[in-house]
């Protein structure tokens, strides 16, 4: 498993952060993304908002 993420802290103390997921062309796309960090119970979780997924979050 190579997922990850890089977090970045800059000068005014925004943070932000990049997700680290290679994929292939058939695993590729927005509903494969989703599916791969749905129930990973690693390090990552996913916040779903009246039926809207948004996008993983670091924990």
């Amino acid at each position: 498993n190579n997922k990850g993420a890089v977090i970045r802290i800059n000068a005014e103390m925004v943070i932000s952060y990049v997700l680290l997921n290679p994929v292939s062309q058939t695993t590729a796309g927005k509903d494969n993304f989703q599916r791969s960090f749905k129930d990973d119970q690693r390090s990552y979780r996913m916040d779903e908002l009246n039926n809207a997924t948004m996008l993983p979050q670091l924990q």
